[in-house]
Parts: C-alpha cells; structure tokens; sequence
C-alpha cells in the first residue's frame, strides 16, 4: 500500500487529498506564522483542483463560508488539504475543506487541524459562463 492510499484509507472522514504545500517563508506574516490569506489561497487551489475532477469542468469561486483557522502553522511545516462534496447543484458544487498540518521532523505524523472553510464553486464554459454539470446518482 502506497502512502498515499494509506492516508486516504486512514482518513477518509477527512475526504479526499486534493492539496499538500510546504510552508516557505513567502506564506508568513509579521508574527512568523502562516498569514490567514495564504490559507484562503490554498483553500481555493485546493477546491478548484477537487471541484474540476468531481464535475469535468472549469470552475470558478463563487463563496467561502465558515471559514476558521484554529492553529498556528509554522516555516517548514506541510499542510495538506482534504475535500469533500457536501452538495452537488445544476452548475454548482459545494465543498467541505479541512487543512491539517504535519512536521517533516515528526515524520510527517498529521498534527492538527489548523483550518476549515465551505467553498462553492460554479461549472463554466470557455466563454466563462456557467454551464450544467452532470449529476451523478
């Protein structure tokens, strides 16, 4: 079994990975620690890597909600990103994220929980407009 499986096998209340990073010093704010933005970044990469795979299509943000950051992250941490669907629309998809965080040191050993966020995002064409997407069963 590969780590990867095993990390979605261990963690599949989690959802799936859609987003690992390393955190470098371009992320940190003032205080040393993981600016709130680079987050909110990674929250959006994240979904929209997640979104495109489940709907077969370009997609766009649309809202976070809920967003709440719950620990520190530090230079040289990883921090990586689960999804999952919690509601499928005509043109849209809506997401449950977690961020959890892991040391190199500690040998990768998920820490905490560090964030959270519900992101939507709307299916759309070439010409950027929202399209339907197919729903599954």
């Amino acid at each position: 079994m590969s780590m990867e499986q095993h990390i979605n096998t261990k963690h599949k209340d989690r959802g799936e990975i859609a987003l690992k990073v390393l955190i470098t010093p371009n992320d940190l704010n003032h205080h040393g620690t993981v600016f709130g933005g680079a987050i909110l970044a990674y929250f959006d990469l994240a979904a929209s890597g997640y979104a495109m795979e489940q709907v077969g299509h370009k997609v766009v943000l649309v809202s976070v909600k809920d967003s709440a950051f719950l620990a520190p992250v530090f230079p040289n941490e990883y921090i990586t990103f689960y999804a999952k669907t919690e509601k499928r629309g005509n043109t849209s998809i809506t997401m449950s994220l977690e961020a959890w965080r892991s040391k190199p040191s500690e040998g990768h050993r998920e820490a905490d929980k560090i964030a959270t966020a519900t992101i939507t995002m709307v299916a759309v064409g070439d010409d950027l407009r929202p399209r339907a997407i197919k729903q599954v069963d």
